[in-house]
């Protein structure tokens, strides 16, 4: 994605938790190409919501 854009969508069940996840290529990660996810039992509609 490039700067300012954003993407959303459904995406299969994920057990409840706060999950951390990083971009796999060097440097990228340090760069701040990292996010944090977080799964609820009270989320009545499954969405994810990406942004730049």
């Amino acid at each position: 994605m490039a700067s300012g854009q954003s993407a959303s969508g459904l995406s299969p069940a994920i057990p409840a938790g706060y999950y951390w996840f990083a971009c796999g290529i060097a440097g990228h990660a340090e760069a701040g190409m990292w996010g944090v996810l977080i799964s609820s039992t009270s989320v009545t509609t499954p969405y994810y919501v990406t942004s730049s």
